[in-house]
């Protein structure tokens, strides 16, 4: 009591002094002004004849609590007389050996209430017109929850006049569960004394929805005695709508923010998370809830959370967006975020939190050094090969050469146009005509493009380059661009061309026996005739006619001799830079077999022709053509050799825009694990000795040169090989 002073009466909580057992020692001014208790009468008496029967042992027990505790508190109900109820909170402080009691929150009874609703005709009119002009719906009921006074908006709630519900209960105007729910509150008003806050759910007399209402419920007294019940509504049907919406807008977002691969989150301004996602919660590995209302201080290292404060900072104090990249640890491994901050602003512009979303970048940095590693492994591999690159905008002719392309050229980078006239102008003029059909050929079929041709430096050098690429074409397959490199292979050529010669000069060796014995045969006739005509011009009288036969059938057996000789020469001779000749299927497998078909017969090699497509025309190097069926012969010849079955078949086709050559054989056949490097260069079947293995690769690129192909046809049960070439339009 001393520690209140002048405060113990002007106070107006309820404070008394206690004795262990529970009696009053003091008790303030409250006690009466409150509950009409004569303070002098209750010293001495126990709190507990104040307190409804049910509350008495809560109060013994809260006498044992503060025993061992400073403080205690707990609420009970104070009987202040027969017809009213009031439950107080209290505190028990234990102090200097005595004991303190504070009740607060007590329900008082207003006498300008109690006299509202008195039965005085001027004044409960005066009070409804006054109660008429408030917005919010305001209900009276006496003790046996009866209606005694409504105004106007509580009767627009009802959709009913007075006279419909006043005098009546809520089961007179509402259904029976919700009438049993309005019951059950009002009677606990009643009972406790004490004034209450609802959410309910009162029906809409449109016959709508039901409406949500929140009801302030507050126990009163009349002037005659009577209690009765005050009721305040508030209409919040459409706030629970917000409310509703705000709820399934805010969960909206936090599924769609925690299926975010993104770290999100939200600091206010002192650094503590006021939200996080999934993906947060699943690097750090601790959960949201864990985190709300911490510092990020509590989760990492004291450099780290300094690295991230000063961010925040940052942002607070200059108000705009900022990218950071940090470094943390996850799962023992160091991992990089490349993240987002963004202050958050308030409706007056002040900054009330900072967002950051973070995106874990790791990956996209190796990824980013391994790119880096092989384009330097690309850029020594160019150089190390020489490797032109070049990039031609066709719709616009304009060609992009890097620096390699002009060492290629040998031409200075000023002297170059960019465009592909300029290109053109380096090349040799029949290869340039050319190579202007073989880049349309790859437009019009948007393939790849593929070739070689000659180009003259300015030193007079003639260089050979072989050039690929790569087309990109638009929606209507009009071409735009070629991207490609270039690279010199004149080195690589010629080196090919002395594989070439060596093994022509083989072949030729292989044939010479039988080359020996088809020039033997005719100039045995050319002999022998010759002799005839010797003895004819000894004769005195001489056979003009008979002369003629012989000297007829010598020039005949010349020519195949000089056929023999031209075809030697032309199978001798390289080719590669001829132009482009017309020839025919039926001339090519003449000039073929003028080299090759002795060889066979003293063999005993039966040697089938069937020529289908003889008087077709290619556009050819017939020297290179000619090359490639004496390969096919002679791998077919070594194939049958020493087989009780020895036969050749040389069939030509005619199918569409393509002659075929199909060189077939009687051997054993090319095994089926070996069959995809038949046409690799050095690859040979034949024993050590007997071949290069240079033959068929040769065969293959010059078929390629002529925009036909080679191939093995692993249909057929025995070893076949198709030379397939486009016809001369």
């Amino acid at each position: 009591m001393s520690a209140f002073g002048r405060y113990w009466d002007l106070a107006p909580e309820l404070l008394a002094v206690l004795d262990s057992q529970g009696n009053f020692k003091s008790l303030n001014q409250s006690w009466y002004t409150l509950l009409r208790l004569e303070t002098a009468s209750w010293v001495g008496r126990s709190l507990s004849e104040l307190l409804h029967a049910d509350d008495c042992q809560s109060f013994f027990r809260l006498l044992e609590r503060v025993k061992s505790e400073p403080v205690a508190q707990d609420a009970f109900r104070i009987v202040a007389d027969p017809q009213r109820v009031v439950r107080v909170p209290f505190q028990l402080i234990r102090e200097d050996g005595e004991l303190l009691l504070v009740g607060r929150s007590i329900s008082v009874v207003n006498p300008a209430v109690s006299g509202m609703f008195s039965d005085t005709g001027d004044s409960r009119e005066f009070i409804q017109t006054i109660l008429d002009a408030i917005p919010d719906p305001i209900f009276v009921k006496d003790e046996g929850h009866r209606w005694i006074f409504g105004n106007r908006a509580f009767s627009e709630l009802l959709g009913r006049s007075h006279g419909e519900y006043l005098g009546k209960s809520d089961y007179d105007v509402f259904s029976p569960e919700m009438a049993d729910g309005f019951w059950q509150k009002d009677n606990e008003i009643m009972r406790l004394q004490t004034a209450n806050e609802y959410e309910e759910l009162i029906a809409d007399p449109s016959g709508g929805e039901n409406r949500t209402i929140l009801t302030k419920k507050t126990p009163a007294i009349r002037s005659d005695g009577e209690r009765i019940l005050v009721g305040v509504i508030r209409d919040i049907t459409e706030r629970k709508k917000l409310e509703r919406e705000i709820h399934d807008n805010r969960e909206f977002l936090q599924t769609v923010l925690n299926g975010s691969p993104s770290v999100i989150y939200v600091k206010d301004i002192d650094g503590r998370y006021i939200f996080v996602n999934r993906e947060y919660e699943k690097v750090l590995g601790i959960p949201a809830e864990t985190m709300l209302g911490k510092n990020q201080k509590d989760f990492f290292s004291e450099e780290i959370s300094r690295e991230f404060d000063d961010e925040d900072h940052q942002v607070i104090r200059e108000k705009r967006s900022f990218q950071f990249e940090n470094q943390i640890e996850v799962a023992g491994k160091k991992h990089t975020y490349l993240t987002s901050k963004f202050p958050l602003f308030g409706a007056q512009g002040e900054v009330l939190a900072v967002c950051g979303i973070s995106t874990d970048i790791t990956e996209h940095l190796e990824l980013q050094d391994q790119f880096e590693v092989s384009r330097q492994r690309l850029e020594v591999v160019i150089k190390a090969m020489k490797l032109g690159i070049w990039d031609w905008d066709i719709k616009n002719d304009i060609l992009v050469w890097d620096d390699f392309n002009y060492e290629i050229f040998g031409i200075k980078k000023e002297d170059f146009t960019g465009a592909y006239q300029a290109f053109e102008k380096q090349l040799v003029p029949e290869d340039a005509k050319r190579l202007q059909a073989s880049l349309q050929n790859a437009f019009d079929t948007q393939s790849d493009f593929k070739d070689e041709f000659r180009v003259r430096r300015d030193d007079g050098e003639i260089r050979i380059v072989r050039a690929e690429s790569k087309g990109f074409y638009d929606e209507n397959g009009q071409v735009i661009k070629h991207i490609g490199v270039n690279w010199d292979v004149t080195d690589q050529r010629q080196q090919e061309m002395r594989l070439l010669q060596t093994s022509k000069m083989s072949s030729l060796g292989e044939m010479a026996g039988g080359v020996a014995h088809e020039i033997n045969n005719p100039l045995t006739i050319i002999i022998g005739k010759a002799q005839i005509i010797s003895r004819l011009l000894a004769k005195p009288e001489l056979d003009i006619a008979l002369l003629r036969k012989h000297l007829d059938a010598i020039e005949s057996t010349a020519h195949r001799i000089a056929q023999i000789v031209r075809g030697l020469r032309n199978f001798a001779r390289d080719g590669t830079q001829d132009p482009f000749d017309q020839a025919t299927v039926s001339s090519l497998i003449e000039d073929m077999l003028a080299l090759c078909q002795s060889r066979f017969s003293s063999h005993a090699i039966d040697l089938q022709i069937v020529d289908r497509a003889g008087e077709e025309r290619i556009e050819c190097r017939p020297t290179q053509l000619l090359q490639i069926l004496l390969n096919l012969m002679s791998n077919a010849f070594d194939a049958v050799e020493g087989t009780p079955e020895r036969w050749v078949r040389v069939e030509t086709r005619d199918v569409g825009v393509f002659v075929e050559f199909i060189v077939s054989d009687s051997g054993r056949g090319i095994p089926r694990e070996i069959q995809d490097k038949i046409l690799q260069p050095f690859f040979t079947t034949k024993n050590v000795g007997r071949g290069t293995g240079l033959g068929l690769s040769i065969a293959s690129a010059f078929a390629k040169a002529h925009h036909g192909t080679l191939e093995l046809d692993v249909s057929r049960h025995h070893t076949t090989f198709v030379l397939r070439l486009p016809k001369k339009h």
